[in-house]
Formats: C-alpha cells, structure tokens, sequence
C-alpha cells in the first residue's frame, strides 16, 4: 500500500510503501449442543443448552429451528412447550461477527406422553387347574416401543421378567399374577393380571353306611360322603361290580343281587379333574335250608308236630 501525507500549505511529502496481508480464509465457527431431552422423552417440553466457538472472531448470535421451521434468532438455553407427540429435531447455528455461519448442530427426539397398553395375560391353565406349575405370556403395544416388563406372583415384590414366564411348585390356594410394561420414553402402563387356583388334592369319599361283609340279603344300601376343600366337588358317581360308573349322590341302592361276591365302588371329582375313590366288598351266601322230619315207612303215617311228640323212637328221615 501506498500513502503520503500533505500539510495545510498543500506541500505533500515523499510516497512511502507499507507493505500487509490479508487472510481471507478465516475458519467458520463450531456450536456444540450441551443439554437436552432425553432421545424418548415423556415430557411435551423441551429445553437445550448450547454454546459456539470461533478461531479467529467472536461468536456474535445463534439462530435455532425446530423441524421444519424456519431458523430463527435465540439464545442458550432454548424452550420449547405443547410439543406434539412424535418425532422431533432441534437445529442450532452459531454466527460470528465476520457474519460466517457455522454448520448446524442437530438432535432428534421422541416425544411420548402416552402409557402403554396394560399388558394382555394369557395361559393354557385354566382355574381351577391340578397342576402346580404356570406358564404365562403376556403383550404390551405403545408408539416408542416397550423397554421392560415387571412381573409378580401374589404379595411378591416387581421384578424384571419376560414372556413366557413360569412358575413351579405353586401351592394349593388362590394365586394372582401381575405385569406392567414401560415404555422407552418412562411411562408405566396399568397392570395385567391374571388369576387361577392350584388344586391338586383329590375330594375326599368315605362310605358310611354299608351291608356286613357276609349277608343272605340280596339287597344292599350304602351312605357315603364326598367333600372337598380346594375347587370343590364336581361329580359323585357309583359302580357295582363291573357295570359302569353312573352318577349318584349320598345313598345309593340295589336290589336282586346275585349269590356270591360284589365291590361296591363310589367316585368324586372335584372341579380342578382331580378323583378319589372308596370301595366296599361284600358276599352274599347261600340261604341255610329248612329241614323237613318224615316217619319212616315203619312209623305210622302221622304229623309229629301235630302231634305234640318231642321224642320218638324208630327210624326218621331227614330232607333237604
């Protein structure tokens, strides 16, 4: 560059030359986003931190823009609230005082303010089940995705679990299983629950009333009970001998019986398909048969019993 310099009188002096440069490649300035939403967010509010740098100047604004909006003048932090459920993304650029822009600093985000679905429960067991073990599985849909379940038997306290879950051992009573789900964003559905009771204990049958053990009576009666303290009784039925079981209830009877040896059995089911069965085994026998006096040929023909005679001599004869 060349310059002289001139004074009031208009006499000027010699031209004397400076030389300099110029850099015109100074470095546009960066912008780091600091603090923000979490990636899935339960909040419909959102705030982000950020601040710029620059080389060579000085970081003079920042301009912001959410989705598609146009970029806009602000300031660190920058809020944003009523934020529609969704996917989202929050841009920043920085400027410096040269008027240089920096690229844009961008987060994207989910925001879900919606439980999930309380988890559906199902199981091949159906109450009241004789089996003491549990299979469950279960199903929860929200929008984010589901990040967890937690599952609990009865008074039990919530523990991580998945589907299928399963249970052994389980005792004989009520049991009610529990599920909730959370979602990727934090939002904690209602609980699934599903509700069965174990029985494995068969009823309990006692024959109370019976015929003695060996009898010439062709009839037989029989009292019997039948209780159960676990899903309760279902069915009671009798059989006799080979014939098939037929349902009863408390007493039952026959008639006509055939000379010779019989099993009376009765049956209870309880709800849960458990069965226990009581038996009784009797003989009917022959009648002892009535002996008949004749006289002998040699006697007079004449009725003893009729007669009154308690004692006789000569031949008698005895029939059957």
């Amino acid at each position: 560059m060349l310059f002289r310099s001139q004074d009031t009188s208009k006499n000027k002096s010699a031209t004397k030359t400076i030389a300099f440069s110029v850099n015109l490649a100074v470095a546009a300035p960066t912008v780091t986003i600091s603090q923000m939403p979490a990636a899935f967010s339960n909040s419909s509010s959102a705030s982000f931190s950020f601040s710029g740098t620059s080389t060579n100047s000085s970081v003079s604004f920042y301009e912001c823009a959410l989705d598609q909006a146009a970029f806009a003048a602000c300031s660190s932090p920058a809020s944003y609230a009523s934020l529609a459920e969704g996917n989202h993304s929050f841009s920043v650029k920085a400027k410096d005082a040269l008027g240089q822009s920096s690229s844009a600093a961008t987060f994207s985000f989910v925001v879900d303010v919606t439980k999930p679905s309380a988890p559906a429960v199902s199981s091949s067991a159906i109450s009241p089940s004789k089996s003491s073990s549990l299979n469950l599985t279960f199903n929860s849909a929200d929008s984010s995705g589901i990040a967890k379940y937690e599952c609990k038997l009865d008074a039990g306290s919530f523990a991580a679990c998945a589907s299928p879950q399963a249970y052994s051992g389980l005792s004989n009573a009520n049991h009610t299983f529990t599920v909730r789900a959370t979602d990727k964003a934090g939002n904690v559905s209602a609980e699934g629950s599903y509700s069965i009771l174990i029985d494995t204990a068969p009823p309990v049958v006692a024959i109370t009333a019976q015929p003695a053990s060996t009898t010439q009576a062709t009839t037989a009666s029989f009292s019997f009970t039948v209780s159960d303290a676990g899903s309760g009784v279902n069915l009671i039925e009798c059989q006799l001998d080979s014939q098939a079981y037929a349902s009863c209830s408390g007493s039952q009877a026959y008639n006509n019986l055939a000379v010779g040896s019989h099993i009376f059995n009765v049956r209870g089911s309880d709800k849960a398909g458990n069965s226990a069965v009581q038996s009784y085994s009797w003989t009917i026998a022959v009648a002892d048969p009535t002996p008949t006096v004749s006289p002998s040929p040699s006697s007079s023909p004449m009725s003893l019993a009729a007669k009154g005679v308690s004692h006789v001599t000569g031949e008698v004869e005895l029939s059957w």
